[in-house]
């Protein structure tokens, strides 16, 4: 099945119209039509913004034919995110905090020069990770 077809697929589970879809995602219907369905995948773009506007459609169902059609979603309603999507999210923290902290020593060593703490520095401009 292409990717298209699941993308059909999915909106006929979901319940949401075809014509709807068209308009949100920017696609010509004439894409999910006769010998297009088949011979012409979407780009990379495209398959964000599908992926965008529904995030509980699945990419590894989409994309590599695994798992189900709809990601897991918790006692709230939020679609759980996968392992290697927290492990991203980690990273990028991770990331920003290795920046904070060497701001706060630039500071430091900044105010050290000037004989005052670095706790003296307006807080209320800086970064928060999370």
């Amino acid at each position: 099945m292409t990717t298209k077809q699941k993308i059909l697929q999915f909106l006929e589970f979901k319940g949401i119209p075809k014509a709807q879809f068209y308009r949100e995602a920017n696609v010509a219907p004439s894409n999910f039509k006769g010998e297009a369905l088949y011979s012409r995948d979407l780009n990379v773009a495209q398959v964000v913004i599908v992926l965008t506007m529904y995030p509980e459609l699945s990419p590894d169902w989409l994309l590599l034919d695994k798992g189900d059609m709809l990601r897991p979603i918790n006692e709230n309603g939020v679609v759980v995110k996968g392992n290697s999507e927290l492990i991203d999210i980690i990273r990028e923290q991770a990331e920003e905090i290795g920046q904070l902290k060497e701001r706060i020593a630039q500071l430091e060593r900044e105010k050290a020069a000037d004989g005052s703490s670095a706790l003296d520095v307006d807080t209320a401009r800086s970064a928060h990770a999370g």
